[in-house]
Order: C-alpha cells, then sequence, then structure tokens
C-alpha cells in the first residue's frame, strides 16, 4: 500500500487480510520514498485471533524466555477467551513432545472458572526447568463440554561456551508422609524430603569432582525445618560429559510426626528449599558455589490415608485416625481383624 502524509500530521491506513480460523502474528512495516528507493522508517507487529463460527473459547500458551542457554527457569502462563453466552468450566493440563503431563505435576487435568466476555484471562501460571540442547515443545490441552482447543510453546536450548558448571534446573519433588506404628501403637507419619539439581558441563571436556558444603540456606515454611532430622544425604562425587548433564539428588528425612501435628501444621502446604552446594574438581582447579530453589507441596500418602471420623468415649470427644487389616489375604471364608487408633482431641 502506498500513501502520503504531510508533515506534523496523521493518517489512518486500513490493511485488508483474509485470515482462517486460528492465531496469527503479523507485522506491519513502514518505509519512506526517497528518490523512488524505499528507506526502512519504523514497523509494528501483533497477533490477532479469528475464531470459528461454533468455537466457543480458546486458550494460548505464552512462555518466557524461550532461548536459553544450556537450559533453565521458563515461566509459562495458561491464557484463554471466552466467546460463549455464559461463563464456562474449562479443564486443561501441559504436556511435553512426548504426551508426558508436565503440569499439574502429578497428572490429571486442572479445573478453573472462566468468566463471561473474558479475553485473554489467566487460567493459570506456572514455572518449569527446561535443560537439553534442543528444541522442546509444550501444549495446552484445554477442554469443556464437546469442545477441545489447544496451543503450543517451543523453547530452544543452545549450546553454551564456558569455562565451568552451569546450573540449569532445581527442583523438589512433592513431601509425601507415609504412616508407621511406633512400639506403642501410637499412630506417626514419616517422608524424605527430596530435591535435585540439574548441572550441565559448557566445556568440551569432562569435569570430574565432588560435592561438598550441603546446607539449607532457608526452609519454609519453619515449622517443617524443625521436623527435619540429621545431615542432608546427596551424591559425593559426580563426572559429566562435555556439553553433558548430571543430576545431583539432595535428600533428608523427616522426624515422626504425629497426625495432630500433620493435620493441623504441615498438610497441605507449599514449601520451599534454597539450598546451597559446592563443587570441586578432582584436580583442585576448579571450584564453584551454587544455590538451588526449589518448591513443592507436603501431602500424606493417599494408599495409607488415614479414616476422618469423631467417635465419642465417656463425654470425651476422639478421632479415629487409623484403620488397619493384620490379615495380609483373605479367602471367601477367612476372618478379618483389624486395629483402630485412637486419638484424643479434647479432654
Amino acid at each position: 500500500m502506498r500513501g502520503s502524509l504531510a508533515g506534523n500530521s496523521e493518517r489512518s491506513f486500513t490493511l485488508h487480510w483474509t485470515a482462517r480460523a486460528g492465531e496469527h502474528s503479523y507485522t506491519a512495516k513502514l518505509y519512506r520514498l526517497v528518490n523512488g528507493q524505499k528507506q526502512w522508517a519504523d514497523l509494528w507487529s501483533g497477533k490477532i485471533r479469528v475464531r470459528r463460527p461454533d468455537q466457543q473459547f480458546a486458550v494460548e500458551l505464552e512462555a518466557f524466555p524461550r532461548d536459553l542457554e544450556g537450559g533453565g527457569m521458563v515461566f509459562f502462563t495458561v491464557g484463554a477467551w471466552n466467546f460463549a453466552g455464559d461463563a464456562l468450566n474449562v479443564q486443561f493440563h501441559v504436556v511435553d513432545e512426548s504426551g508426558r503431563v508436565v503440569y499439574p505435576r502429578d497428572g490429571g487435568w486442572i479445573s478453573k472458572y472462566l468468566p463471561k466476555g473474558a479475553s485473554n484471562y489467566t487460567l493459570d501460571a506456572f514455572n518449569w526447568d527446561i535443560y537439553g540442547v534442543d528444541n522442546h515443545t509444550y501444549t495446552v490441552i484445554a477442554r469443556i463440554s464437546g469442545e477441545e482447543e489447544n496451543d503450543t510453546a517451543t523453547i530452544i536450548v543452545k549450546p553454551v561456551n564456558g569455562t565451568g558448571l552451569k546450573q540449569v534446573g532445581f527442583e523438589c519433588d512433592d513431601l509425601y508422609l507415609s504412616t508407621g506404628l511406633d512400639r506403642g501403637h501410637h499412630l506417626l507419619y514419616r517422608g524424605t524430603l527430596t530435591c535435585r539439581a540439574i548441572l550441565y558441563n559448557p566445556t568440551p571436556y569432562y569435569l570430574r569432582g565432588s560435592i561438598t558444603d550441603v546446607h539449607a540456606v532457608e526452609i519454609t515454611p519453619k515449622v517443617l525445618d524443625s521436623d527435619l532430622v540429621g545431615e542432608w544425604g546427596y551424591t559425593p562425587t559426580i563426572s559429566i560429559a562435555p556439553n553433558g548433564y548430571y543430576t545431583v539428588l539432595f535428600y533428608r528425612n523427616t522426624t515422626s510426626i504425629g497426625v495432630y501435628h500433620l493435620e493441623h501444621d504441615l498438610y497441605g502446604l507449599p514449601f520451599t528449599v534454597k539450598l546451597h552446594y559446592e563443587f570441586n574438581s578432582t584436580n583442585g582447579l576448579f571450584s564453584e558455589k551454587f544455590i538451588g530453589i526449589g518448591s513443592a507441596w507436603i501431602t500424606q500418602d493417599s494408599t495409607q490415608a488415614a479414616i476422618s471420623s469423631t467417635i465419642f468415649i465417656g463425654g470425651t470427644a476422639a478421632t479415629i485416625v487409623g484403620f488397619f487389616v493384620s490379615t495380609p489375604a483373605l479367602t471367601a471364608m477367612g476372618a478379618l481383624s483389624f486395629f483402630v487408633g485412637l486419638y484424643q482431641t479434647a479432654g
């Protein structure tokens, strides 16, 4: 399109384009004509979404950053548009190129309310450590009754030249607390807090050495920190190939946790671990200190969940907190014996 524009003035130009349903990117470029030659002046880029006539909603997966050197943390946002006449209940999850669900982290689907008329509405946001020199594609799959939509984001991990190790990821598993009994038949919970660091070797030679000086800078909530016992266990020695990756495991056990403490102070809470560690090369020529920060949730092993019910004994409230089948296997005529653990909550 050509046109003219007087000095100290404004003018609008309308560009026409026939698009198919879906999301499209565009760039408008502005040139000056000087003696018949084009000279670049400015540009503007954006996106436009064209919906199908019967489409009720749309989703978008935004990621930042999309270019990494060696690897690192990427922040994802799931956005949505509501074209229907009413609010919608949208189920969604995010998968990688293999089809594995990466969010939610325990698999399954997340259900969120999408208001009527919503435009670029944030359904959810999360972060994910991505490493491995390659293109990594993630897809959000969203559905309502009778309709499914999706959108993808590609993260490019490039090799990087360097002289030392690079931490490209740090994550923690959910802390699962499982049941057990002490000698007095009291119901207790125990678990292991586990985190892992992903290290990348950008050099053209092997890096061999040991992990030392492992200690927590901070663990929140504080109540969880007080429930951990002993020292951190970890992978003591490592060897990383040129342009290769290595996962260092860190773990620490909890003390025996009572059911009241679990239910009132811990269960369902998010936790964050800020961990310091150091790598020292075998030849003594190289040393690097790292801080890893990972977050997850405190939960209870669902396969051993205690029965939640209240009974009354002599006017005092007590809660049934355990139900254990003592017969390993039952035949059709076999007898069933059991133990019921009681935890007094009042009186």
